[in-house]
């Protein structure tokens, strides 16, 4: 079929004898093999064997609107090569057409893949941003199944698939004892600090302790991309929740991304000493009487951040803390999305220590800080929405 990247299938023989007469150490090709198998019971009234070949196909796959093709692989030792099959092909994708889960990867933008190592291949897509280029291999169906190789073949743990370079997979939840125990914000109309980054989204906010989605292994910062093949990438916030709470099924299948943590994530245990206060202010939160974008320190998320350190106080004393820094939680309780009253009322509670989630301001968090004289105030966006 090739010789030395050269496709020889619509080619005249000349051209064929040309391309073998190269002068060259060695030759690299790539062939289509007959492969006969043997049913398990011979047809008593037919000595003619049941022969069938391996199909090959070509085919050129252009990346959805979010960079991504749509499917998986998995690696598969087929004696002493690498082989790379389809594991999973998202529906409504282009792939969805074309692949089906078995199917061969023998080759990808011209370059044979069985030398090459799982990191590299998952490169040659993640580096293909127009189009790919992909020769499969399908094997033959027999009683309505795909045959095994007679060759011996070790399978590995599957790994899962990534979308721009991150890690993507997906969870099945179980809501039928009652609510999933999740909360999201965020959608395609406005920024969702700290866990958007250069791209907004639907984010899970919030997990109740002990609930199923939390069991179920979803974790707070996970992007969802779809529920139950409903695609959430490009979602508005009231889009998604319309999308999750009119699935009928009590198992929903949550596609979601693993995206980076957010910036300068940590945990802050500060202790209660007589007489000196915490020693900040806050700004951000939600209130849907408001108007976010008319916010007087601009802010355009719903975070709950620090305007202001007092140089007195234990924030200052611990030194960990500074101003334009986001609160994410304040003992267990999880502030993204709150109101700004309700993280006041959580800070002034007389409690021994206070254990705070924090990670890095926004450029205009901090800009914000800057101006904490303008006091704290109340800005508008979509809360957390409960399930």
């Amino acid at each position: 079929m090739q010789v030395n990247g050269q496709d020889l299938r619509q080619v005249q023989h000349q051209v064929a004898v040309s391309a073998l007469r190269t002068k060259t150490p060695t030759f690299n090709m790539l062939v289509a093999r007959e492969i006969a198998f043997q049913q398990s019971a011979p047809n008593l009234e037919s000595s003619a064997p049941n022969t069938e070949c391996d199909t090959h196909l070509s085919l050129t796959l252009k990346p959805a609107d979010n960079g991504d093709y749509g499917f998986s692989i998995y690696p598969a030792q087929v004696g002493n090569l690498t082989g790379y099959f389809v594991d999973y092909v998202q529906p409504d994708s282009m792939a969805g057409a074309y692949l089906s889960a078995g199917d061969e990867l023998v080759a990808m933008n011209g370059e044979l893949l069985n030398k090459l190592s799982l990191e590299q291949v998952n490169k040659l897509i993640y580096d293909s941003t127009h189009k790919l280029e992909l020769l499969i291999r399908r094997m033959p169906q027999m009683n309505g199944e795909r045959q095994e190789q007679e060759q011996d073949v070790t399978q590995f743990k599957r790994p899962p698939r990534y979308e721009k370079g991150l890690l993507v997979h997906c969870v099945t939840v179980n809501r039928s004892e009652g609510s999933l125990g999740l909360s999201i914000c965020g959608g395609a109309e406005h920024d969702c600090n700290p866990f958007s980054h250069d791209e907004r989204g639907i984010f899970i906010s919030r997990l109740t302790a002990n609930g199923m989605a939390i069991q179920a292994g979803l974790r707070v910062g996970d992007r969802i991309l779809s529920v139950n093949g409903i695609d959430l990438r490009q979602a508005y916030h009231e889009q998604a929740v319309e999308a999750i709470l009119g699935i009928k099924s009590n198992e929903l299948v949550f596609e979601v991304r693993q995206d980076p943590p957010p910036p300068g994530l940590r945990e802050v245990i500060i202790h209660r000493m007589p007489g000196i206060p915490l020693g900040l202010k806050l700004m951000g939160g939600t209130n849907v009487n408001s108007d976010a974008q008319a916010s007087p320190l601009g802010l355009t998320d719903f975070g709950i951040y620090v305007n202001y350190i007092d140089p007195e106080g234990l924030i200052d004393r611990d030194g960990r803390i500074k101003p334009g820094d986001c609160i994410l939680e304040a003992n267990d309780e999880w502030l993204v999305g709150a109101p700004l009253f309700r993280a006041v009322q959580k800070l002034q509670e007389d409690v021994d220590k206070w254990k705070l989630t924090v990670c890095d301001g926004t450029e205009e968090s901090i800009r914000a800080s800057h101006m904490h004289d303008a006091g704290p105030f109340i800005l508008s966006a979509d809360p957390p929405v409960p399930f």
